[in-house]
């Protein structure tokens, strides 16, 4: 116990370990959407602590960082904050040239790379 919050575990406490639990515990090592649907919360204003609802673009991340595309080592996720971070390679994004004013219309793999780009996530 820490501060007195049974919730939560003191330096070098032991802790017992069932069978049971061992076993989750390596089915959420092997499968990290299984992990993300049982384990991740966030609170939610009007239900209080929820388990996030995953999209299928979070299920995608998710496994690239498990498993990243093309035999790479990393995965480089370059999103702002409170963007959504969800899109389809067929989007269509209009971007404003700030020195012509001009209006440019693209899509997600055109604007990746200049158009080069290895992997999209698709739906």
């Amino acid at each position: 116990m820490y501060s007195g919050d049974e919730s939560l575990r003191g330096a070098k406490e032991e802790v017992p370990i069932t069978k049971t639990q061992i076993e989750e515990m390596i089915r959420c090592k092997e499968d990290i959407i299984y992990f993300a649907n049982n384990f991740f919360y966030i609170v939610n204003q009007d239900k209080g602590l929820i388990k996030i609802p995953l999209r299928e673009y979070q299920k995608q991340v998710l496994k690239c960082y498990v498993d990243p595309p093309n035999g790479k080592r990393h995965v480089l996720l370059q999103q702002p904050r409170q963007s959504g971070k969800c899109f389809l390679s067929s989007s269509i994004i209009n971007i404003r040239d700030k020195s012509t004013g001009e209006i440019i219309e693209t899509t997600v793999p055109a604007l990746i790379s200049g158009g080069n780009s290895e992997t999209v996530l698709e739906e």
